[in-house]
């Protein structure tokens, strides 16, 4: 299937006129939140990783970091929520993200590697009509790195 293309680019927003900038300290969460979720399983923490690195079966690309995964975690690739180079639908992203609860308030908490593709799962769950979302950045890159947090494999 062809997409559409265009030869420049026209911001839907007068760029120049966004100046209230607020930061939102609860879209973002640290390795402490993530400890504390472990125990109270509040949020679910979705992790984008590939499967293999998910469950400890391949190594890391990065020097030092172990294997495996946040205890609780839930492992959805984020391949999974895009069709090729597209999210897919809404009703089709709402599916997959119904697998993992059906309550539409349910917290969820997304990290990945580095914290970037975590962000296109956080989108899938906003597009599949979800709001209750945040992101780890720190992601496996720094919890896989501190041998003082738990691991799952």
């Amino acid at each position: 299937e062809q997409k559409p293309v265009v030869t420049e680019f026209k911001p839907s927003v007068d760029v120049a006129s966004l100046t209230d900038f607020v930061l939102q300290n609860e879209m973002v969460r640290d390795a402490a939140f993530i400890q504390h979720n472990i125990d109270t399983k509040q949020y679910i923490v979705a992790d984008a990783r590939a499967s293999e690195r998910f469950h400890g079966l391949a190594a890391e690309p990065r020097p030092g970091v172990r294997s495996g995964h946040i205890p609780n975690a839930v492992n959805l690739p984020f391949g999974q929520v895009m069709d090729d180079i597209c999210y897919k639908s809404p009703e089709s992203l709402h599916e997959i993200f119904s697998n993992f609860s059906e309550d539409l308030t349910q917290p969820f908490v997304f990290s990945c590697g580095s914290g970037v593709t975590g962000c296109i799962i956080l989108v899938a769950a906003i597009v599949s009509g979800r709001h209750n979302v945040s992101l780890y950045d720190g992601s496996w890159s720094e919890w896989g790195s501190n041998p003082a947090l738990p691991i799952e494999q």
